[in-house]
């Protein structure tokens, strides 16, 4: 539970500084990017809180991303 805890700690730093990116950026692509950019970080994060309480442990992706193990898409 400390590791995933962890991870989303991290995550939201990661957002606050494609936020501040965006902010300070002059390149409008830049900002268009790090602003959606960060949105996207801060709604995982947020998923990740959700799930952590509602399960309370850490959340379960394994097999729900990528091939299977036998090279299928799933």
């Amino acid at each position: 539970m400390q590791d995933i805890q962890k991870r989303i700690d991290e995550i939201d730093v990661q957002a606050a500084e494609s936020a501040l990116i965006a902010d300070l950026a002059t390149d409008y692509e830049a900002r268009i990017y790090n602003g959606r950019r960060a949105r996207q970080l801060r709604e995982f994060a947020a998923d990740l809180r959700q799930q952590t309480q509602i399960t309370g442990n850490a959340p379960s992706f394994a097999g729900t991303i990528g091939p299977s193990s036998d090279g299928r898409a799933r």
